[in-house]
């Protein structure tokens, strides 16, 4: 099965306190984004990938450019505004689509979860993690672009690399931690 993918990176990064793009931030000798970037481009099952930027991130797209990325511009109204408006201008279909804050996800991981999906009968799949009785929402989804309005299989799993992504200082460090005991 060969889907599209959309990296989300639009936001404006507000719980990160500091002058630059969060997507920008160093962790371990490269840019947040880049970790997200790499999964995505390594994935067997992607065959097409966008990276999704707002206004709220002019130096994202720049590296972006720089790296040939191709971008869609979304009007940076929000998460799911804008990933609606990204799946819409493009007419896609089929679309994994991950936060570019998710350093510790590699390639494996998302092909695990294009597994998942085909396994399920839902036009979409929300990976999740578990705190409690409450489901946490990891930023990994994959949804039907021609049918957005049909039923969501909840994918809930313990796997820790879904578990972090990038919003504080916190869990900034958290991330670098863990990179320097992964390499």
């Amino acid at each position: 099965m060969k889907i599209h993918a959309l990296i989300m990176a639009g936001g404006k990064g507000t719980r990160l306190e500091g002058g630059t793009e969060k997507l920008l931030l160093v962790l371990e000798g490269k840019f947040l984004i880049d970790y997200t970037l790499e999964a995505v481009a390594g994935c067997k099952y992607i065959d097409k990938f966008w990276a999704v930027t707002s206004p709220h991130t002019p130096k994202i797209e720049e590296h972006l450019r720089e790296k040939s990325i191709q971008i869609l511009h979304a009007p940076g109204d929000g998460y799911v505004e804008d990933l609606v408006f990204a799946i819409k201008e493009l007419g896609i279909g089929k679309t994994l689509t991950i936060t570019a804050d998710l350093p510790l996800v590699r390639s494996g991981d998302l092909e695990w979860v294009i597994d998942e999906y085909q396994r399920q009968y839902n036009p979409a799949l929300a990976v999740n993690t578990a705190i409690g009785k409450d489901l946490i929402p990891t930023g990994v989804n994959i949804v039907d672009g021609k049918n957005l309005n049909g039923s969501e299989f909840n994918l809930i799993t313990a796997k820790p690399q879904f578990g972090l992504n990038v919003n504080t200082k916190e869990e900034l460090v958290e991330a670098q931690r863990r990179i320097r005991n992964v390499n």
